[in-house]
């Protein structure tokens, strides 16, 4: 597993084989805001495989590791309430990728960051 840039909530890691990816997301799930707590506990873990002839699935795990469900609409659910946009880029850029976004002078240079986000962006997503 390769770690991945993500901010102090989460928690990421690539694993890349002949056979396809594999992408694990851990979100803390704690205090007030937290989403069902009682079924995922303290952290929330999503599997995304993505195997090399095109098909994949989701694993959407509580802190124990135990699978809560496969089912995208309960990863919708997970991102509606903890306001992540997917669809937005800009979300995972690490806080130093979004320093280097932000101070880039030429135009050429925030294609580039960009382009490298929105990459990480399909591993999730697709």
């Amino acid at each position: 597993m390769y770690p991945i840039a993500c901010d102090a909530a989460c928690h990421a890691d690539a694993a890349w084989t002949h056979s396809g990816a594999l992408v694990e997301l851990t979100l803390k799930n704690r205090g007030s805001e937290a989403f069902k707590p009682e079924l995922y506990g303290k952290s929330i873990t999503i599997e995304r495989r993505i195997n090399a002839d095109g098909g994949g699935g989701w694993k959407i795990k509580s802190d124990t590791g135990r699978v809560v469900s496969t089912k995208r609409d309960e990863l919708n659910a997970i991102c509606d309430h903890s306001n992540i946009q997917v669809d937005n880029p800009m979300n995972v850029l690490s806080q130093d990728n979004a320093r280097q976004f932000l101070s880039a002078s030429h135009a050429a240079e925030k294609y580039q960051v960009s382009r490298r986000t929105v990459a990480r962006r399909y591993a999730f997503h697709c």
